[in-house]
């Protein structure tokens, strides 16, 4: 969610670490189970916003079946996120998060930097440092229409290459 979704970069872990097995902690459901494990201060750089996004879809098993109890325990589905412009929102489970993420800023940017790297197999700061602004703007102003935004792609692509002169093959004697 945090990388795909919105964008968000995160390091790799220091080390690799398996999940706590629940036979481990039997009386723990699988959202204290991750708590648990990551609340270290080096896991927390990143499992703050990994574990909180993704703690929205608990009611749903690990085959994506709905649940109403994880190891006879309610579920807990509320989570958060802080945006690129610094203010926390929070989602009360995966419905809630659904919503921010159609409206999201964030997530159109992250959505148009991919959408570009598929389609042109190149980063969006190969074309200029303010493509992805544009082009996300561009995006957002055509109401988010995915069409529209791969034409847009593709003009700026066409335009770009018409700019790069073939270099002359020089003659050989």
């Amino acid at each position: 969610l945090a990388r795909s979704l919105l964008g968000v970069t995160l390091k790799p872990p220091p080390e690799a670490a398996a999940p706590l097995a629940a036979s481990l902690h039997p009386s723990l459901n699988t959202r204290e189970r991750v708590a648990l494990q990551t609340k270290g201060g080096a896991c927390m750089t990143c499992h703050g916003t990994i574990n909180s996004l993704g703690f929205t879809l608990e009611r749903f098993d690990a085959v994506g079946r709905l649940r109403e109890k994880d190891n006879t325990k309610s579920i807990d589905s509320n989570g958060w996120y802080v945006a690129r412009d610094g203010k926390k929102v929070t989602f009360e489970n995966a419905q809630s998060l659904g919503r921010y993420l159609a409206n999201s800023p964030d997530a159109h940017r992250a959505f148009t930097e991919q959408m570009f790297h598929h389609m042109l197999k190149q980063p969006t700061r190969a074309y200029g440092a303010e493509t992805l602004e544009q082009l996300t703007l561009y995006f957002e102003k055509n109401s988010l229409n995915m069409r529209q935004l791969a034409a847009e792609m593709a003009r700026m692509a066409c335009s770009a290459n018409a700019k790069i002169k073939p270099r002359e093959v020089s003659k050989q004697p």
